[in-house]
């Protein structure tokens, strides 16, 4: 009966209280032991193993003949039973010896543990160590000792899907994949090992009656997901990871783990470049390879880039927002206000211009407040005072109502969610103001 397992299909993968990362485990941090047999074995060498099994088997051979010609039978009958006795003993001492080189072979894995456990990182390890540790014991480790090496594969794998309030970084798949061909496994022979820790991480989750761990085990379980999308690649990953028949999931919530994990990945990449869209079309041609390489669909990455451009316009508000408040002594900084407003309405130019190429990320174009936090009430109405001083600021400076502000002020309607007729009042209101001002110097001069 497959194993049933729900993960969350609104997109429940963070934890709702915020926590520390816990530092991450090594994956083998500590050497382990032979036991005597595997000790006393490993310790011959190879060129010695086999000529002292086969002379192990000669001498129990003659032993054998000794004995059977000891047997109290009649004299025409004892060469006979000397061979007999003989046969007999040497199959079983050949049934030792197959013994002790299956007992020598495992200790292979034992031994190939030890040296990743000696590696700075194990994933430095290479298909040479591998290879060597192999020829040390005269075998083939990927035919001869495939369980041991899919065990130590299967613990790499598991330790290095994050747990508790630690997110994917990226590197996953990467570094999985990576240790994978350095062991030697097929995409067919590994397959299953994801499907092994799948259940642990399942196990874990049902066994335990906190809520908290159950769901952190789904957290753990959807990373899985998508680190083996990563390392398989789409295609294969379909066919040689039943999700659906192993653990009763839908397809929705097989798309729901991959999308919202990209995502998070897709997020810190971005966060490690300073957490801004810059709009230089390197950066966002450098995004694209990024979008591809982390398996993020097209949907999804203009909601990531549609988010951080508007947080960039959203910092730049608030630092006008600042300006208009002015504390003490200090008087509003209208040159401020303008700076600001000025690289937004460039800012959002930049991604319009550069949204008609096909080779960079997509979600690029007009910046709009929508859905962010200046579209709540209270910080709407911090928006219209700064869009009123810019305009007031604007045509005071100028003394008139150029196209280039008309153009600045469609273009700002759009990107701060004001209304059309709200705008035009402000333009109206304004250019009413500085109309009574200018008509009073005229009278006042005289002129």
């Amino acid at each position: 009966m497959p194993t049933p397992l729900q993960l969350s299909s609104d997109g429940a993968f963070t934890s709702s209280e915020a926590a520390e990362p816990e530092p991450k485990l090594k994956p083998f941090p500590y050497p382990l032991p032979m036991d005597p047999a595997q000790q006393t074995l490993s310790s011959i060498p190879l060129a010695l193993f086999y000529p002292l099994i086969l002379a192990g088997i000669a001498g129990v051979a003659q032993l054998g003949m000794l004995a059977g010609r000891a047997l109290p039978v009649e004299r025409g009958q004892k060469d006979l039973a000397a061979y007999g006795v003989a046969a007999v003993l040497v199959v079983a001492a050949a049934g030792a010896g197959v013994k002790a080189k299956e007992k020598r072979d495992s200790a292979a894995v034992v031994d190939l543990y030890n040296e990743i456990v000696k590696l700075d990182d194990c994933c430095e390890i290479t298909p040479a160590l591998v290879e060597r540790v192999g020829g040390k014991y005269g075998i083939n480790m990927q035919k001869d000792q495939l369980d041991g090496v899919k065990k130590v594969y299967g613990q790499f794998l598991e330790t290095l899907i994050p747990t508790e309030s630690n997110h994917l970084i990226g590197d996953e798949g990467p570094k999985v994949k990576a240790f994978k061909e350095a062991l030697g496994l097929s995409d067919e022979d590994a397959a299953p090992v994801h499907i092994d820790v799948g259940r642990r991480l399942s196990r874990d989750g049902f066994e335990s009656k906190d809520r908290n761990t159950q769901f952190e085990s789904r957290k753990a379980f959807a990373r899985l997901i998508y680190v083996s999308q990563l390392v398989f690649g789409e295609q294969k990953a379909a066919f040689l990871l039943p999700w659906r028949r192993t653990f009763n999931l839908t397809d929705s919530q097989l798309y729901v783990a991959k999308r919202e994990n990209a995502k998070i990945v897709f997020k810190a990449y971005l966060e490690s470049q300073g957490g801004v869209l810059s709009a230089e079309r390197h950066f966002l041609h450098t995004l694209r390879s990024k979008q591809n390489e982390v398996k993020l669909a097209d949907d999804s990455t203009e909601d990531v880039v549609k988010e951080y451009a508007r947080r960039n316009v959203e910092q730049l508000l608030q630092k006008a927002i600042t300006a208009l408040k002015p504390t003490g002594k200090s008087v509003k900084d209208l040159s401020t206000v303008v700076e600001c407003v000025h690289a937004i309405i460039d800012y959002s130019r930049k991604l319009q211009r550069l949204s008609n190429e096909d080779d960079l990320i997509p979600g690029l174009g007009m910046v709009t407040l929508t859905g962010g936090a200046f579209s709540e009430d209270v910080k709407g109405r911090e928006v219209k005072d700064v869009f009123r001083a810019y305009v007031n600021e604007r045509i005071t400076v100028a003394g008139e109502v150029t196209p280039d502000l008309e153009n600045e002020v469609k273009e700002l309607t759009v990107i701060l969610c004001l209304g059309s007729k709200e705008a035009r009042t402000v333009m109206d209101d304004v250019s009413a103001k500085l109309y009574k001002k200018l008509l009073r110097d005229e009278v006042v001069s005289g002129r």
